[in-house]
């Protein structure tokens, strides 16, 4: 019973934590607001990385990033996978999708480091699921 009471204390810290991140993104008015929100969401999937809000939040962020991307926005698409990237460091995905828009918008150094990052996490096997 105490290790079931701990888990869902647990769990109860970190959905606050990821509220807070939340309403830190809807008051953010500059980078250092910002980063406190995704700061906040980041702690949280380091502890709770199967939250069902921290998922959704990612998956609108990567929904967000292929509208940009559809539109010819892509620092705007780069913003998001940054974000996601932040959040969830071990996402290939994320990683590769970033390193893509580096490279689009020509900063082509820092894209292949990004690049193969990204292919070492997904011959790994890393990544979140």
């Amino acid at each position: 019973l105490k290790t079931a009471m701990s888990e869902i204390r647990s769990a109860q810290v970190m959905r606050r934590e990821l509220l807070r991140g939340n309403m830190l993104a809807v008051k953010a008015t500059d980078k250092k607001g910002e980063e406190a929100a995704t700061e906040a969401w980041a702690k949280v999937a380091l502890r709770s990385p199967n939250d069902p809000m921290l998922l959704e939040r990612i998956e609108n962020l990567r929904r967000n990033a292929k509208g940009f991307l559809e539109v010819g926005k892509v620092l705007q698409a780069m913003k998001c996978y940054e974000t996601i990237v932040l959040i969830r460091p071990n996402d290939p995905a994320a990683v590769h999708n970033f390193g893509t828009c580096l490279m689009k918008i020509g900063k082509r150094d820092m894209a292949e480091k990004v690049l193969k990052r990204a292919e070492a996490l997904a011959s790994r096997g890393e990544g979140e699921r």
